[in-house]
């Protein structure tokens, strides 16, 4: 079990942008982009219709279509994005401006616990300014923006709901959203529901052997639940808020596509304990046979403050913090 808090302060000084000359485009999600070198960056966003027709169930299906983006895959549940051969650790993953949170910078077969189908844009960050966000991040940065914390005030009750039908896996999938607004406050809630089985393939294996996968990949089936209830209170200068995010994410590998490693680990046993180990291993083998089952559970917390003209000579404060509270068995 893990429970990660992370915490971004940014604040500009209006004396000192005075000083620079106007920028065309920036990552506006994230407020430390403020030079003029850094306008320069390769970023690519989705958005809007672009972004409805290349949603996926993972994060890494949905960028693949991208320039210089792939996606790795092990089956329906589990999709990391590549940015220029990059993945894993190399490439840093956010949920509006703060960490994901999760494993899947530790192992391949390990999915992001970001939802693109929930996303009102997803920007891809590339070249030397991502070591702003650290060395771990030389591959890229992922920044997932989902208005779970409303930065705008609309008054009324607006939503939709969608459903998708997934033919190879039968997977389906329902989102629903909502977001209401009445005086001051600002109210988002949205909910994800996705249920797949196999993944149907032409058959690789022997009809008339009942032991055989034919026609499908066998234990790539998988559940994901996901709801997420945030609020903004706004007043003349900015607003701040808070938001709650539980997901629920069960999957299978596909037998054959996780490696346990403990092949090194038994060479270098002793040989008194070389009987024990052997049975242990062969535990493990038979394990793999069937493939390898992974329940991750996320309970994500959110607060951001966005105050614009605080005091003299301050642009702009903006401070975002999250705790997660995160779970990973296989």
């Amino acid at each position: 079990m893990k429970r990660i808090m992370s915490i971004a302060l940014a604040m500009s000084s209006a004396c000192v942008a005075a000083q620079q000359s106007k920028m065309e485009h920036v990552l506006v999600s994230v407020p430390l982009h403020k030079t003029t070198a850094e306008t320069a960056m390769p970023v690519t966003v989705l958005s809007g219709d672009e972004l409805r027709r290349a949603a996926s169930s993972t994060l890494g299906d949905t960028l693949s279509s991208s320039p210089g983006l792939a996606n790795a895959s092990f089956g329906p549940g589990v999709g990391q994005p590549v940015i220029r051969g990059q993945q894993g650790a190399r490439v840093t993953i956010l949920q509006n401006g703060t960490s994901s949170a999760d494993a899947s910078n530790l192992s391949a077969d390990h999915a992001v616990a970001v939802e693109s189908m929930l996303a009102d844009s997803i920007e891809v960050l590339r070249g030397p300014a991502t070591l702003l966000y650290g060395g771990g991040a030389i591959g890229g940065v992922v920044n997932v923006l989902d208005n779970r914390i409303p930065t705008t005030l609309e008054e009324g009750v607006s939503g939709g709901v969608e459903y998708r039908r997934d033919a190879a896996s039968s997977m389906d999938t329902v989102v629903v959203r909502s977001e209401i607004g009445q005086g001051p406050i600002a109210v988002h809630l949205d909910g994800l529901y996705r249920d797949w089985n196999n993944l149907e393939i032409p058959g690789l294996s022997d009809q008339d052997d009942p032991d055989s996968s034919y026609g499908y990949i066998e234990n790539t089936d998988g559940l994901t639940k996901n709801v997420t209830l945030g609020s903004s209170y706004h007043f003349d200068k900015g607003f701040a808020g808070l938001a709650v995010s539980h997901l629920e994410n069960e999957y299978g590998i596909p037998a054959g596509a996780h490696e346990h490693g403990h092949e090194e680990d038994h060479e270098e046993d002793h040989e008194e304990d070389h009987e024990e180990d052997h049975e242990e291993d062969h535990e493990e083998d038979h394990e793999e046979e069937g493939g390898v089952r992974l329940d991750m559970e996320q309970t994500r917390y959110d607060a951001a403050l966005h105050w614009h003209n605080p005091f003299a000579n301050l642009e702009v404060l903006r401070g975002f913090v999250t705790y997660t509270d995160y779970e990973h068995q296989e």
